[in-house]
């Protein structure tokens, strides 16, 4: 396997949430270049209402609510307006800036999380007399749960992944424009946590793509996102993970075929890249004393 387990994909927009509500004003819309504003489109109100609706409908870890089906219509719903807003995150008609992490990721995020904690309100409750053994309970249960609700969190990751990709140039900008004493100690962790986020994030669609269980259409669909977004996530991986991810996609594509191999092959020259941005390099980065 190439991630840790499929659900990784939820870690890098915890942290790019944490990494964006930095204090700073840089961070606020206001601060937005002035050729870069631009109005809240039609499409994000609709999106972000019906992860709201969804959201309710899914209650919290301890309510022992039923999470909705692929069919139920607030799920279906809110898989359409994410899947039309991911069409046009990161380009010239939509450019993502650093605040929009947190309106526009955030409530996917949310929803994922959402299906990944199912039942934790009763894992709570069963270890918490032994605190020790609840990072390992977790972990098993969400893995448990990525299983279980693979088919409505595919959509939603896929979502994810485009935003975080959209999401890259911004933060580079914003980290760029930070001062030296501005890059706190604080700071420096968060982007390493970033930097760990991504590297998980990719790995684990890339793990999904070559998946026993999923069928060919979507394979390609998953590798499609996969190679989109590869060009903005690649510089801010690690360089010494790269080699590791290509060797082992060399071996999951030696069996691919047609688009799949193609896809494949696609990603595999991505991953040679040497390019290293900012977030590549927040292992060397040192705050200020």
């Amino acid at each position: 396997m190439i991630g840790r387990k499929r659900g990784a994909a939820i870690l890098v927009h915890a942290l790019f949430l944490f990494f964006a509500s930095s204090p700073s004003e840089a961070a606020s819309p206001a601060a937005r270049p002035p050729q870069a504003r631009r109005a809240v489109a039609p499409d994000v109100a609709a999106y972000q209402a019906a992860a709201a609706a969804l959201l309710a409908k899914m209650g919290t870890p301890d309510s022992g609510a039923t999470l909705p089906g692929i069919t139920d219509p607030a799920y279906v719903r809110f898989r359409e307006q994410a899947t039309a807003l991911a069409e046009v995150l990161g380009t010239e008609k939509f450019p993502v800036h650093v605040p929009d992490v947190d309106t526009i990721c955030g409530p996917a995020n949310k929803v994922s999380v959402a299906y990944m904690l199912d039942g934790a309100g009763d894992l709570y409750r069963q270890v918490r007399s032994e605190p020790q053994k609840m990072p390992q309970a977790l972990a098993a249960l969400m893995q448990q749960n990525g299983a279980k609700y693979f088919e409505q969190m595919l959509p939603i990751h896929l979502f994810l992944l485009r935003c975080t990709a959209a999401s890259l140039p911004a933060a580079r900008v914003f980290v760029a424009g930070l001062a030296p004493e501005e890059m706190t100690a604080v700071r420096v962790n968060g982007l390493r946590q970033v930097q760990a986020g991504i590297t998980q994030s990719f790995a684990g669609m890339l793990d999904v793509a070559f998946a026993p269980a999923l069928d060919a259409r979507r394979r390609i669909g998953v590798l499609q996102a996969v190679a989109a977004d590869g060009p903005r996530m690649v510089p801010s991986l690690p360089r010494e993970v790269r080699p590791r991810m290509r060797a082992v996609l060399d071996r999951l594509r030696l069996a691919q075929k047609g688009e799949s191999r193609k896809l494949a092959d696609a990603i595999a020259v991505q991953l040679e890249s040497d390019a290293c941005d900012v977030i590549c390099n927040a292992g060397v980065l040192v705050p200020p004393r």
